[in-house]
């Protein structure tokens, strides 16, 4: 949608694509309180500690276990993936990471055929996904759209600017 007003600028579209971004970001952030990404927004500092498990992320820390790993050499095989696909192949998030888990799917692309197929098949679904939307947000992958017979348009891979 921001790509298809005519009334911006470049540089407005690349501000409201950021903003948007940050949005992304701060929602799909299952490790940092909310009240210091918040605040850290406006330049202000807090502790976690005086949440006292008052926000979404505080409140969960002792259901659930996050633990930090390096997955650049994962990312860099994800983005080489995309990269081997041709843009006629049109693949989506869903096809990406499939492929990258070693899925076959259902979509019939020949994923099995990339010499990338399977490179992540230790991890599970929800933090592949995942792994996908960050490279979206960092501009190591980006999306292209194209409409179909019926006029909605899909939204399919490519290899971002980063």
């Amino acid at each position: 949608m921001i790509d298809r007003d005519q009334n911006l600028t470049y540089d407005q579209k690349q501000r409201q694509r950021d903003s948007l971004n940050e949005v992304l970001r701060f929602c799909s952030n299952k490790t940092d309180c909310r009240r210091k990404q918040v605040l850290r927004f406006f330049n202000e500092e807090f502790d976690p500690a005086d949440c006292h498990q008052g926000c979404d992320v505080c409140l969960g820390r002792d259901e659930e276990r996050y633990t930090h790993r390096n997955v650049i050499e994962d990312a860099i095989k994800l983005v080489k993936m995309v990269q081997a696909f041709g843009r006629d192949d049109r693949i989506t998030q869903v096809n990406a990471v499939d492929c990258f888990r070693g899925n076959i799917g259902q979509a019939r692309k020949g994923l099995n055929l990339n010499p990338h197929f399977g490179v992540g098949k230790h991890w599970n679904r929800a933090e592949a996904e995942r792994l996908v939307q960050t490279l979206l947000l960092e501009r190591a992958l980006a999306e292209y759209y194209s409409a179909n017979g019926a006029g909605w348009s899909n939204a399919y891979l490519k290899v971002g600017r980063r």
